[in-house]
C-alpha cells in the first residue's frame, strides 16, 4: 500500500512538473517565455513576429508599472498573442534565474546595446521571427487597449527600417522613422499626375541617384500628393487635405510643387520649390539649409543649458 501511494505521489509530482514546464514554454496560449531561441522557432512555425521585452522585473519601477497596467492583463495578452510570440529578457536583482538564462540574457543585452540602441528598462522590441527588430518602445500610459493600438502602429510603421530614398505617404510613419534615425523630414506638396513643374521636378531631380543618395542622408521623404487620376486611400486623402489646410494657414503654402524642410515634430524651417538646377545641386541646397537650421537648434539647446 505504501509503495502504491509512493508511486502515485511520484506520478503527481511528474505531472505537476510537466505542467510547470508547459506553462513556461512557448505555445499558442502561453504568456511570456524566457527561451529566446525557442521563441524564434515558434514564431517561424506559427508565422508570427516577436515581442521582446527587456526588463528588471523586481526593481525597475516603470517595468512593474508596465507589467501591472498592460503586460499581465488578459485582454492585452489575448490581442497580442495572435500577432506575436512574447519573450521576456529579464534582469532581476532578487529573483534567481538559471545559469543558461542569465548567459542568454547577458549576450542579448550586449547585442541589443551595440546594434539596436538598447539603453534601459523597460524596452520592448517588435522583431521578425528571426529576431531582427523593426520597432522599439517603452512604457506608455493608457492601459491595454492604448498599448495594443500603439503596437499596431509600430508594426505598420516599422520605424527601425531605414526608408532610404523611398517616398512615404503617411506623415506619422515618416515622423517615427525620422525620430529613430535622427533625420529631418522633407515634405513635398505635389500634384504628381497633372502639375507640370511637379512632373519636371520628379524627372529632373527626385528620380536621380545623385539626389537620392545625398538628400536621404539628412531627410525622410514624404509625398503629400493631390493627384487627379491616381487613387489614394481615404486615410491619405484626409491626411493630405488636413496638412494642406494647416500649411496654407500657417506656413504660406500656395501651390505645387512646394517643399518644406521640417523637424521630426513636423515644424517647418525652410520652404523650397522648383529650381532649374541639377539633381546634385538641388540636394546640396536642401542639405545646406538643414545644416544651417541644425546649428541654430544646437546653439539654442546650448544656451538653454547654460541659462539653467
Amino acid at each position: 500500500m505504501a509503495r502504491h501511494i509512493a508511486q502515485i505521489s511520484r506520478l503527481v509530482w511528474v505531472a505537476l512538473m510537466a505542467l510547470v514546464i508547459a506553462s513556461s514554454s512557448v505555445s499558442a496560449g502561453s504568456a511570456w517565455t524566457e527561451d529566446y531561441a525557442g521563441a524564434k522557432q515558434h514564431a517561424r512555425e506559427t508565422n508570427r513576429d516577436l515581442l521582446i521585452y527587456f526588463s528588471g522585473s523586481d526593481w525597475c519601477s516603470r517595468c512593474e508599472k508596465l507589467d501591472q497596467e498592460v503586460l499581465s492583463q488578459a485582454d492585452f495578452l489575448e490581442r497580442v498573442a495572435k500577432a506575436y510570440v512574447l519573450v521576456q529578457i529579464d534582469f532581476p536583482k532578487s529573483t534567481q534565474l538559471d545559469v543558461a538564462t542569465i548567459a542568454q540574457n547577458d549576450q542579448l543585452q550586449q547585442e541589443f546595446k551595440e546594434i539596436y540602441q538598447l539603453q534601459g528598462f523597460p524596452t520592448l522590441y517588435l522583431a521578425t521571427a528571426d529576431g531582427v527588430p523593426y520597432a522599439k518602445t517603452g512604457y506608455q500610459e493608457g492601459g491595454p487597449a492604448a498599448f495594443s493600438a500603439h503596437l499596431t502602429f509600430l508594426k505598420r510603421a516599422k520605424p527601425m527600417e531605414d526608408p532610404g530614398s523611398q517616398w512615404i505617404e503617411d506623415i506619422s510613419i515618416a515622423k517615427a522613422k525620422a525620430a529613430y534615425f535622427g533625420k529631418d523630414i522633407l515634405m513635398d506638396f505635389t500634384g504628381s499626375d497633372w502639375c507640370g513643374y511637379c512632373i519636371k521636378l520628379e524627372n529632373q531631380v527626385f528620380s536621380k541617384t545623385a539626389f537620392k543618395e545625398k538628400a536621404s542622408q539628412s531627410f525622410v521623404f514624404v509625398k503629400l500628393d493631390f493627384p487627379r487620376r491616381k487613387k489614394l486611400s481615404a486615410h491619405i486623402v484626409a491626411q493630405n487635405k488636413r496638412l494642406a489646410a494647416e500649411y496654407s494657414a500657417k506656413y504660406g503654402l500656395q501651390g505645387y510643387p512646394t517643399l518644406y524642410l521640417a523637424t521630426v515634430e513636423g515644424t517647418p524651417y525652410a520652404r523650397f520649390g522648383y529650381a532649374a538646377v541639377t539633381a546634385e545641386q538641388y540636394a546640396d541646397r536642401l542639405v545646406e539649409m538643414h545644416q544651417d537650421d541644425l546649428k541654430t537648434r544646437q546653439q539654442a539647446t546650448t544656451q538653454e543649458e547654460e541659462d539653467s
